[in-house]
């Protein structure tokens, strides 16, 4: 069996592209078309039929999906080099990462990353983070970062930096000038509220409702770094993440103010999470501290 094909399968089931998977694979995009045609016939199955969104996977490929992923990490782990040179090294390196996170620590990783190791190539891939510890596990990706620790003893965390809440408005909102915000002020705009599920209430909304008092959710986005353009363009408020946030304060038009006082945002940490078959990895322990470095 040709193993080239199996990561061909692996490419297009992850990117649901055949040229986003060839890009991956650093192949033209006739010659991932001819790597997934010569997929069909070794499996005598379509794999992948083409809709509005792209590929979708046939019943064949979603069940084939997981066992190749873990075959071939298995394999990737078993011809690792003993040693690192990130000089070097042409490794290329998948991460996972919340949006949120894409904004305010990947800059920093990817100037050192690139910068050590000329030749490497790093995947950036948003994640849900709900799905990390599948993509770990599964290969997907080498390493999370995210606002949740490691769920399962097969997987390592390390945390990277506190995680506090603000909130966010466009500059010359009518909030910016109340002086003392209440938790009842917050009432008077709709919300724009970040949901990789497309939930409409989270903890705020507990937290409000113990207070007798209701928001109203008037924007469910599927990513942080919708945000913004949101807010630049309307009275919406949202509660943020503060590191992130004072992200898009630098980078201008969005104006911060603290939480009122009974408004509390949950106590999150943004962690790296990473296998703990990868632990030993020299080239794996390099790129975390180049990680740990970025996040001091």
């Amino acid at each position: 069996m040709d193993l080239n094909l199996l990561a061909a399968f692996d490419a297009l089931f992850t990117e649901r592209s055949v040229t986003r998977a060839g890009k991956r694979m650093g192949l033209s995009q006739p010659a991932m078309s001819g790597a997934l045609g010569r997929l069909r016939v070794m499996l005598q199955d379509p794999l992948f039929v083409r809709d509005k969104s792209g590929l979708r996977p046939t019943e064949r490929a979603e069940q084939l999906a997981d066992p190749i992923a873990k075959a071939l990490t298995a394999l990737r782990i078993a011809v690792l080099p003993s040693d690192f040179d990130p000089e070097t090294s042409t490794r290329h390196f998948t991460l996972g990462c919340v949006d949120a996170a894409i904004a305010v620590i990947i800059p920093k990783i990817l100037a050192s990353v690139l910068r050590e190791a000329p030749q490497s190539r790093v995947f950036i891939r948003p994640i849900n983070p709900a799905d990390a510890a599948d993509l770990l596990e599964s290969g997907a990706i080498d390493l999370a970062i995210t606002p949740f620790g490691a769920p399962h003893a097969t997987l390592l965390t390390q945390k990277l930096f506190d995680i506090d809440g603000v909130l966010a408005m466009r500059k010359r909102h009518p909030l910016t000038r109340i002086k003392h915000l209440s938790a009842r002020d917050l009432l008077s705009y709709p919300h724009a509220m970040v949901s990789f599920e497309g939930r409409t209430a989270g903890q705020l909304d507990e937290a409000l409702a113990r207070e007798g008092l209701k928001r109203h959710v008037g924007v469910v986005l599927s990513s942080f770094l919708a945000v913004p353009h949101v807010l630049r363009g309307t009275d919406a408020i949202a509660i943020l993440p503060g590191p992130f946030a004072r992200v898009l304060e630098r980078e201008g038009g969005i104006a911060l103010r603290p939480l009122p006082t009974g408004v509390h945002f949950p106590r999150l940490a943004m962690s790296l999470i990473w296998p703990r078959a990868h632990d030993t990895s020299p080239a794996m322990r390099w790129l975390r501290a180049q990680i740990e470095s970025a996040a001091d």
